[in-house]
């Protein structure tokens, strides 16, 4: 296991939990991985290896492929740059995140000379489809998760599908 991912993880199970963040400190990794659901009895499960492994736990999951690429394309949808990120999915999610141009746009208001300033993308909709795509991918099928970036749009893909079915049936049976 990445000790820096138990770190983050320990971190974000404290701000969900307030109830129990005081507690946290005082478990150890094996305690708080099994509260925390991501191993079961203290035996490592592929949640376990996907989200807080090394990079060179990998090879346990086969023939999943724990890995994040984000490709940068030109406006001809030529290749400009990528990046492949691995295990611990928990930590590639920033670094992919980092690697995203999310430009500033400034708007100017009538009646006023300072411009508002607004992100291209919301982060926590950049954040929200990747973990997503973590949580949805289908690691049988041997794929990686892919985030796209042209000038005008992100497009996340894996090989998952969205548990309920379609977003139609949601709307419709809600």
């Amino acid at each position: 296991m990445d000790a820096k991912a138990i770190a983050v993880a320990r971190k974000n199970f404290k701000s969900k939990f307030l109830v129990k963040a005081a507690e946290v400190d005082d478990w150890d990794d094996i305690t708080f991985l099994n509260k925390a659901k991501i191993t079961i009895k203290g035996k490592i499960t592929r949640t376990t290896i996907l989200l807080l492994g090394k990079e060179e736990s990998e090879h346990f999951i086969n023939p999943a492929e724990a890995k994040i690429r984000w490709l940068l394309k030109d406006t001809k949808g030529n290749d400009k740059d990528y990046a492949i990120e691995s295990c611990p999915l928990l930590l590639a999610v920033d670094k992919i995140y980092s690697r995203i141009r999310n430009l500033k746009y400034r708007y100017l208001k009538d009646g006023t000379l300072f411009p508002d300033e607004i992100d291209q993308y919301e982060p926590y909709t950049i954040r929200e489809a990747l973990n997503n795509c973590i949580a949805h991918q289908d690691y049988t099928k041997g794929g990686r998760i892919n985030v796209i970036e042209t000038d005008d749009q992100l497009i996340f893909t894996n090989l998952g599908s969205f548990i309920p079915g379609s977003v139609e049936r949601v709307v419709k049976d809600d």
